[in-house]
């Protein structure tokens, strides 16, 4: 899908700015009217990809909560996650090799 008006993404390196600075490399913020759009585009492109993710907000609580076999039983993946509010819509990558990936896939250039 061409993204055209429809919404903007924006590729950052996370900094010590940022809360996710020690778990995750990247996020891709989408912007614009419709920005959820590429949200779920992008969301349902991870989850096929690298597995299972979880929101950002909750992360802690599951990572917390879960032993590795539970992790592994549910298939969640730690490569990513996603934030999802009013105005504010993310999706957060793991490192160097997610972020090959989703080059390699187009959705990011």
């Amino acid at each position: 899908m061409a993204t055209g008006q429809l919404y903007t993404k924006k590729l950052k390196r996370l900094d010590k700015r940022f809360s996710s600075y020690d778990r995750f490399k990247y996020l891709i913020e989408f912007n614009g009217i419709r920005r959820q759009l590429g949200l779920i585009e992008l969301r349902n492109w991870c989850w096929k990809t690298f597995g299972p993710g979880v929101e950002i907000s909750s992360m802690d609580h599951w990572w917390s909560q879960l032993d590795d076999s539970e992790k592994d039983y549910y298939g969640l993946s730690n490569n990513w996650a996603w934030k999802d509010e009013e105005y504010s819509n993310r999706i957060y990558i793991k490192g160097d090799e997610e972020l090959l990936m989703l080059r390699l896939s187009g959705f990011i250039t």
